[in-house]
């Protein structure tokens, strides 16, 4: 823009031009106090005109310590704006009362660091706080990048360098985590929220120079190929693959060396620190085999395949698929196995050890089937199958012959059975006999119908000493016990009717009872039970009418009375309501002497009433002889 002072025209950037009504040329002089407004209060007067205090410019203070000294009484801020198209405006403030100071970007812009005249910058803060590193558009919290090389980051300090990560969602002690190195080690770790105790989860050790000595995890279970570990260490594969070999973890081990004691694919050693207390298990090593998924079948599921396959021109002198080898150690061993297996129940057929083919079996020792002890060859402590059927029971010794339906099977001292297709007809324990049980009670105890023939009709006879015979038959419609001394003692007939010949008694000595009470309430309980006549439904049996209780009524006042067999139908045990019908009777007994001693009384109270009555009379009539109850007639007195 042009412009000028006294001059007609501004032709040029400024034109001083001389006086129009003097002459000579305009002259220049330095800006004095008097030249300024009498309100300044932007720039205070100087030496010069220009507001220098020593050098120092000063905004709002008069003695400015610095180049440029801007000073306000509470927060001072200052910006630096770009006025083309949309200003973009870098501020600065301080604030002596927070004690805070800052840059910032007052539009909505990134904070872009730069050193060498490089605008883009080495170092950004974006819009959305993040903070780059190398990057003028950072995408993370913390974003370092390069175009050339390894992008660095470092936290150095004189003994730790820590970074932590806090979540502010996480449970209480869950929000915390931290890594950081140490002089040989480097760990990474759980923190408390107080942020003052960790639980390390692993840490990597050093040695001399860079070498690697150790790597730890003192806590927690570690899993490859998983996300949830169940042990100190799970290793899983979720590779599928369709036919062929495929598997989860392979160990290939080779060897080089041509002469060596022990060579092994993988040797596990357990050291265990056990002081006190009592340890259930310790084992070396421990493989489970798990299948998994809904479907499919497996043909061959095993757990360890051993196989040998020695290469042309090589011999294995010996050939082991399991070697168990003699222990050693200053220590003690209570029993030691070579195998040991644990009853297997998951299958639909279980074997402890199965031996498939015509390969012989050998053992060079005694062998010991439910013994420690072995004193032979063989030695059985419990069952034997000499045969390959149980005949449905788990016996000790079995013979089977035919189609394996019928022999001879023993499940226990003293026991014997008798087996004939499939079923036991009999069977011995110890001296007894049973036909139909393998439980007899007696010399020959028989569960069943005993068919005997005879000109009878069936005839079961024993022969008492003395040679008299008693007899249990049928004959003449009634089911009989006879006796070849006295004839009949015992008639049933076909309604159930049954006759004696003598007394039908019951024990009932007090010596052979306990806990005996009275039968309280039998007079009251009795009258619950009504006598009634019946005709029985069954045509079958006797259809005259019949006398006697309903058994439901006898249940609910005495249900010790009543007995109901398998099919729910009751009956009544007759002879076991003489006792609460004798307590009735005493209980009758006491209300009669009762009431009696009352009719006493009464009748005792009545007489002496009655000789008050006439001597109150006699006196009355005395006093007044024409009284009421002077003309009534006399009763004689109560004797």
């Amino acid at each position: 823009a042009n412009g000028g002072t006294g001059a007609a025209s501004t032709s040029q950037n400024f034109i001083f031009a001389g006086p129009a009504s003097g002459s000579g040329a305009p002259s220049f002089r330095a800006l004095a106090a008097s030249d300024l407004p009498a309100s300044a209060s932007y720039w205070a007067a100087a030496t010069g005109g220009i507001n220098y205090a020593s050098g120092n410019v000063g905004i709002g203070s008069a003695t400015p310590g610095e180049k440029l000294t801007v000073s306000n009484a509470g927060a001072v801020y200052t910006s630096l704006r770009d006025s083309s198209g949309t200003p973009t405006t870098l501020g600065t403030f301080a604030n002596s009362t927070s004690g805070a100071a800052g840059l910032y970007t007052v539009s909505n812009h990134p904070l872009i660091f730069g050193t060498n005249n490089n605008v883009s910058g080495q170092m950004a803060l974006s819009t959305a706080g993040f903070l780059g590193v190398g990057t003028s558009t950072p995408g993370y919290n913390f974003h370092v990048k390069t175009t050339a090389g390894i992008a660095d980051a470092r936290m150095e300090a004189t003994s730790f360098g820590k970074i932590s990560f806090k979540t502010t969602s996480g449970g209480t002690d869950q929000k915390v985590w931290q890594t950081y190195g140490a002089p040989g080690m480097y760990r990474i770790g759980a923190v408390n929220d107080a942020e003052n105790a960790e639980t390390v989860g692993m840490q990597i050790n050093r040695g001399t120079g860079t070498a690697i000595t150790q790597v730890v995890f003192p806590n927690g279970n570690v899993g490859v190929g998983t996300t949830n570990p169940g042990y100190p260490l799970t290793v899983t594969s979720t590779r599928s693959g369709v036919g062929g070999e495929d598997y989860g973890q392979q160990v290939n081990t080779y060897f080089s060396a041509a002469d060596s004691n022990y060579k092994a694919g993988i040797r596990t050693n357990t050291y265990a620190t056990h002081t006190s207390g009592t340890q259930t298990y310790l084992i070396g090593m421990m493989p489970f085999l798990v299948g998994n998924g809904s479907g499919g079948t497996t043909s061959h599921a095993i757990n360890h395949w051993a196989r040998n396959d020695p290469s042309t021109g090589h011999t294995f002198t010996n050939s082991y698929g399991y070697y168990a080898s003699n222990s050693a150690g200053a220590g003690a061993i209570g029993a030691q196995y070579g195998l040991f297996v644990e009853p297997l129940a998951k299958g639909s057929s279980n074997y402890a050890v199965f031996t498939n083919g015509t390969t012989p079996s050998y053992f060079g020792g005694n062998v010991g089937i439910g013994t420690l002890d072995p004193l032979a060859k063989l030695t059985v402590n419990g069952k034997v199958y000499i045969d390959n059927y149980n005949f449905g029971g788990a016996p000790i010794i079995s013979l089977a012959v035919g189609d394996n339906d019928t022999g001879l099977n023993s499940t226990s001292d003293g026991a014997l059975d008798i087996w004939s297709n499939s079923e036991r007809p009999m069977s011995f324990r110890n001296t007894n006999v049973g036909i139909g049980t393998t439980a007899p009670a007696y010399p020959l105890d028989v569960n069943g119908t005993i068919n005997t023939r005879g000109a009878a009709g069936g005839f079961y006879a024993i022969d008492r000493s003395g040679g008299a015979t008693t007899a249990f038959y049928r004959s003449g419609g009634y089911t009989r016990i006879w006796d070849s001394a006295t004839g009949d003692r015992m008639l049933i007939d076909s309604s159930g009717n049954t006759t004696i010949t003598g007394s039908l008694t019951q024990n009932s000595d007090e010596r052979l009872k306990r806990e005996i009470k009275p039968v309280t309430d039998a007079l009251k309980k009795l009258s619950l039970i009504k006598g009634v006549t019946y005709y029985w439904k069954n045509p079958k049996v006797e259809q005259t009418e019949q006398l006697g209780v309903i058994a439901q009524d006898v249940e609910k006042a005495f249900p010790q009375a009543v007995k109901i067999d398998e099919k729910g139908i009751r009956s009544v045990a007759y002879q076991n309501l003489i006792g609460p019908v004798i307590s009735a009777i005493n209980d009758l007994k006491n209300w009669v002497q009762g009431h009696d001693a009352r009719i006493t009384a009464l009748e005792d109270a009545n007489r002496k009433k009655d000789v008050e009555i006439a001597a109150l009379r006699a006196a009355v009539c005395e006093i007044n002889p024409k009284a009421a109850v002077c003309r009534a007639p006399r009763q004689p007195a109560s004797k």
